[in-house]
């Protein structure tokens, strides 16, 4: 039995339905999906329904600790297998509210590096913490901020975008190196005898 993987990799606390597959190998044989933090109970999954190569179930987050946990997986002969490298995190259910306008305005809206509409843009159901807001327009420079969101307030971003210069070459050169009023050099040898 070998865990490779977790979809979705996090949820949030006071969520009580949760879907997720676990994806390896050998897992025919799983009975029991569970959330493992040394000092913490066990958040164990319910609904498990175990393929060779997926399990899915459902965890119920209410009451949980916002903590990122190991994925652990128990089979019918009693084997437990707990996986460093894949975990589950827990975040909160906080959010808030980030409104973003720009100038000029129909500029492409990110939150954290997702694609989610253009200004002028409400973002709701924000979790609460930093994010990094990119507004992007053809024929302008990127802008970008990281902005604090709270729990239940609204902040506001407006993003003043710079016009991107462009050079017309117009094939002068400003050295004059390729001016064709100087005379051409020529070098003469005499023969002098």
């Amino acid at each position: 039995m070998s865990i490779s993987s977790i979809s979705p990799t996090s949820g949030q606390t006071n969520d009580d339905d949760v879907s997720f597959t676990l994806s390896g190998s050998d897992l025919s044989d799983v009975e029991e999906v569970y959330l493992y933090k040394s000092g913490y109970d066990n958040i164990t999954a319910s609904d498990i329904d175990a393929g060779s190569s997926s399990v899915t179930g459902t965890f119920e987050l209410s009451g949980v600790e916002e903590k990122t946990y190991k994925v652990c997986a128990k089979d019918t002969y009693g084997s437990i297998k707990c996986s460093s490298s894949v975990t589950f995190e827990v975040t909160t259910d906080e959010v808030g509210e980030i409104d973003v306008s720009s100038s000029p305005s129909t500029a492409n809206v990110y939150l954290d590096s997702v694609y989610v509409g253009t200004t002028p843009y409400a973002l709701t159901d924000v979790t609460v913490g930093s994010h990094v807001i990119k507004v992007s327009k053809d024929g302008y420079s990127d802008w970008s901020k990281i902005v604090k969101v709270t729990a239940d307030d609204t902040t506001t971003v407006t993003a003043d975008l710079s016009a991107i210069s462009t050079t017309v070459a117009t094939g002068a050169d400003p050295g004059n190196n390729n001016r064709k009023d100087r005379p051409a050099c020529h070098h003469r040898k005499d023969n002098v005898d």
